[in-house]
C-alpha cells in the first residue's frame, strides 16, 4: 500500500489557492486514495481553503500528513480564530454551503486552535481503503 510523507505548502491570499490545494492533494494523495475518496478529499480541500481566503486572515497554509496505514489528514490553517460554522443553507442561497458539503463528504472533519499563529487549523480525514 503507498504511503505518503508530510507535505506542507503556503497558499496565495487569492482565489488561485484552492487550485493550487488540489493540485497538491492530486500529487500527494492520487495513488494513496481510491478514486471516490480522492474526489471527496478535493471537493472538501476546495471548500475549506475557499472558506478561509475569503473568511480567515494571512497566511494561509495546507499540510498533508498520513497518520498511520488507514488515515489521512489534510490541514487547512489560517491565522483567524473564528471557527467556520455549520448551517443548513437555504436550498435557493448561491453560496453558504461548503462546511454542510465538508460535514457530508468527508470521513472525519475537525478544527483545532493554532498556537502559531493565534489563528486555526480545519482538518479533514480520509479513510485509505
Amino acid at each position: 500500500m503507498p504511503t505518503v510523507s508530510d507535505h506542507d505548502q503556503e497558499l496565495a491570499a487569492d482565489p488561485s489557492a484552492a487550485r493550487a490545494a488540489r493540485g497538491m492533494v492530486v500529487a500527494v494523495l492520487g495513488t494513496v486514495l481510491d478514486t471516490d475518496a480522492l474526489d471527496r478529499a478535493l471537493l472538501c480541500t476546495s471548500e475549506v481553503v475557499t472558506n478561509a481566503i475569503e473568511h480567515g486572515v494571512p497566511p494561509f497554509g495546507l499540510r498533508i500528513e498520513q497518520e498511520d496505514d488507514t488515515t489521512v489528514r489534510i490541514l487547512v490553517r489560517d491565522a483567524s480564530p473564528t471557527r467556520p460554522s455549520l448551517v443548513e443553507a437555504d436550498q435557493h442561497a448561491v453560496r453558504g454551503r461548503g462546511i454542510y458539503i465538508v460535514d457530508r463528504c468527508a470521513d472525519r472533519w475537525g478544527i483545532e486552535p493554532d498556537p502559531a499563529s493565534g489563528g486555526k487549523v480545519v482538518w479533514l480525514q480520509f479513510d485509505v481503503h
